[in-house]
């Protein structure tokens, strides 16, 4: 029988990471459940299956390799969790720009159309105000 339990702690940080980076969950708080959750079932498999032997082969669990696997699975999960508030600050951010690009482009056109339209009352203005002087003196 092979021994894959070196293969095992290398990628369950890659799914967790996976599970708040690629999932398309909306919602913070379920991101971090389902992150939880993966780290839990990792946490059975490395209790019962990946280190309840030590490596010189004695029958007893090998507790300060659970407890710092416990330990970096929090970390990822918080690590995870920091990312999605991060990317969320972004987007926000960039949101708001974009809306207050599009809000200055409104003021703009209405300052502009409005300017036309102050240009085109005075043209008028003067026009008459030469047609006037030419019919009456």
């Amino acid at each position: 029988m092979k021994d894959y339990n070196i293969i095992v702690p290398t990628y369950y940080s890659f799914i967790i990471y996976a599970t708040y980076i690629f999932m398309p969950i909306t919602e913070d708080v379920h991101a971090f459940i389902l992150g939880v959750a993966v780290s839990f079932c990792y946490m059975i498999l490395f209790l019962f299956v990946t280190y309840r032997r030590r490596l010189d082969g004695s029958r007893e669990m090998d507790l300060p390799k659970i407890i710092s696997e416990a330990i970096f699975m929090a970390c990822v999960n918080l690590l995870g969790l920091f990312f999605r508030l991060t990317r969320e600050v972004a987007i926000r951010t960039t949101f708001l720009d974009k809306r207050q690009c599009v809000e200055e482009t409104l003021v703009l056109r209405a300052a502009r159309d409005q300017e036309v339209c102050v240009t085109q009352l005075l043209c008028e203005l003067c026009i008459n105000a030469c047609n006037y002087r030419k019919v009456y003196f």
